[in-house]
């Protein structure tokens, strides 16, 4: 079911967007690629011209808009449709980095970083940035190995570096003009801290739920007290998606509140039970079982005046999950 929780992150851009699955392990929905990404200063835009296998930079002017350059999409041999999932530019328009390729997340050139005139100074795999153990630990679809919906990244010191933090707490940091790795010192690793817990508050506050979960859930593994009361807030967002299940009933699933209720775990381990409990009372039957797994991680369900009513539940299967989850001791 964890997989099915990814997809709907993935897909539900508006409130009571509808999903339906007939294969949830498998599932997979692609739409058409992303056709412009913007430098954070507005100041210059990068176009992928998809069909045409071009990448086109433009700089914004008084004038309008005048073109830096135009090169084709850097394909390699695992290339399906010449696009990349995300783009970033530094706001001097001097670097682009190119994030995982369209329709293929995870094969191929996952990062490429292209220099002033759009040329590749570097490119690599997965395999080259990411430990086997932790690729298999991610999500796979039949596309895609999906390594950075688990990730944050952003530009450090003054745009001169990127980096990325994952789930797992992996850093890496390139040199954006070469595209190098950087070893990792402890000054730039506290660096990366601090840009990911900046990173992770503008998700939690922006409009797209996606984004308002992923950063949920990285104020909850970066470990910042601070942010218990948004994510106190997050805990009723009103975002669901509508999971269709063949010949069943649909259920809405509240990612975003999920999100922020792992994160709560993390940061107050037992004295996150009542905020889990109060969300039990009217739960549909696939939420109730993820707040119960939630409640069943503090080590203190006993506390859960709501999941101890669960026992007596005509669903057996809220029922074992109740009664596994009274078992369970706090560590």
């Amino acid at each position: 079911m964890k997989i099915v929780i990814r997809q709907c992150e993935l897909l539900c851009l508006l409130t009571g967007f509808i999903v339906a699955f007939e294969n949830l392990s498998q599932a997979d929905s692609w739409g058409t690629p992303r056709e412009y990404h913007w430098s954070s200063n507005g100041k210059f835009v990068l176009r992928v011209d998809w069909k045409q296998g071009m990448l086109v930079f433009k700089e914004r002017s008084v004038n309008g808009f005048q073109l830096r350059w135009k090169v084709p999409y850097p394909k390699d041999d695992k290339t399906i449709i010449p696009a990349p999932v995300e783009a970033y530019i530094t706001d001097n328009g001097q670097h682009v980095i190119l994030r995982d390729q369209w329709h293929m997340v995870g094969y191929g050139k996952v990062l490429t970083f292209l220099g002033p005139d759009g040329k590749v100074v570097a490119s690599y795999t997965l395999e080259q940035i990411l430990t086997q153990d932790e690729i298999l630990s991610v999500r796979h679809t039949v596309s895609s190995i999906w390594w950075s919906s688990d990730a944050l990244f952003f530009f450090l010191n003054g745009q001169t570096q990127f980096a990325f933090i994952t789930r797992r707490g992996t850093i890496r940091i390139f040199d954006v003009a070469t595209g190098q790795l950087l070893p990792l010192s402890p000054a730039l690793k506290s660096a990366v801290y601090r840009e990911a817990i900046k990173t992770a508050w503008r998700g939690a506050k922006c409009l797209n739920p996606h984004c308002r979960s992923k950063g949920a859930m990285f104020l909850g593994i970066l470990k910042d007290k601070a942010s218990v009361p948004i994510l106190q807030q997050l805990l009723n967002d009103p975002n669901f998606c509508l999971l269709i299940y063949s010949g069943q009933r649909p259920q809405r699933i509240y990612t975003v509140q999920l999100a922020a209720g792992e994160a709560l775990v993390s940061l107050l381990g037992p004295k996150a039970v009542p905020l889990l409990d109060a969300k039990l009372p009217g739960a549909n039957r696939y939420m109730t079982l993820q707040w119960i797994k939630l409640i069943e991680r503090t080590g203190a369900a006993h506390q859960s005046r709501n999941l101890l009513k669960l026992l007596k539940s005509p669903d057996p299967e809220i029922r074992r999950a109740a009664q596994m989850a009274l078992r369970r001791k706090v560590q």
